[in-house]
């Protein structure tokens, strides 16, 4: 996270930012691994507000940059390091809480 410099960024996917959703958020993670948060219904870019809930799907962590790859399995949450663990339950908590 702070060896990387992407604490706590969320950015769009790369594969759906030519449409006009965008479906889940994603976070760099320590060695290689992307954390991948699905929204429902998701967020219209360029009119953030035009629904006002989300929904919080499923947290994934995957190896490598790409979640959309065929065949690409998930991490298993017990395989983090106890701080990338913590930081992302801490920001999971931010997004219900705030």
């Amino acid at each position: 996270m702070s060896d990387t410099g992407t604490k706590r960024v969320y950015v769009r996917s790369a594969d759906f930012a030519r449409i006009a959703e965008r479906i889940h958020m994603e976070r760099l993670l320590r060695g290689d691994r992307l954390a991948v948060l699905d929204l429902d219904p998701g967020i219209v870019v360029g009119l953030v507000t035009e629904f006002e809930e989300q929904t919080l799907g499923l947290l994934r962590v995957v190896e490598g940059a790409n979640p959309w790859s065929s065949g690409v399995p998930s991490v298993p949450l017990d395989r983090l390091d106890p701080v990338t663990a913590s930081e992302l339950m801490r920001d999971l908590t931010l997004l219900i809480t705030s």
